[in-house]
């Protein structure tokens, strides 16, 4: 695996300037372009070493908003520059998903999410897998619409 498969399709859809950057919208004559995001998730499980990937960037949208079904805690830290997020798994559809609560820390809503973790009572904290951050975003999918 090379990234998931929300970076491809960014990546896909979305043309470059002349400087290779992506561009994310044109508001009269101003251009808004991002570098290269380097997916999280280019071996299936949370590497530290990513840059706008988009399916972490759907995981800080569901941390921040205190009004979904899955979200547990967020608190950003200007003075420390750091935020920390938890969202609650859902029930998984089978035993490859793992179980309990997302712990993402980040600097703000782009960028690098230098943490990403699943922390259970009765369980070592593990790296975030692909498997189950894609689960989540497919539940959030199909079970809740933003209001």
């Amino acid at each position: 695996m090379s990234e998931c498969k929300r970076c491809k399709i960014f990546k896909r859809t979305h043309e470059k300037d002349d400087r290779g950057c992506y561009i994310i919208k044109r508001v009269g004559t101003i251009t808004y372009a991002m570098s290269e995001p380097i997916c999280a998730f280019r071996s299936g499980i949370f590497n530290k070493n990513n840059w706008n990937c988009a399916t972490m960037s759907l995981l800080r949208n569901i941390v921040e908003n205190e009004n979904h079904p899955l979200y547990v805690g967020y608190c950003r830290d200007d003075g420390i520059s750091d935020t920390i997020g938890i969202i609650r798994i859902p029930d998984p559809p089978d035993e490859t998903c793992q179980t309990g609560y997302i712990v993402l820390t980040y600097y703000k809503e782009r960028g690098t999410v230098g943490n990403a973790i699943v922390v259970r009572d009765d369980k070592d904290p593990e790296p975030l897998r692909l498997k189950t951050a894609e689960w989540v975003i497919k539940w959030c999918e199909e079970n809740y619409k933003e209001r």
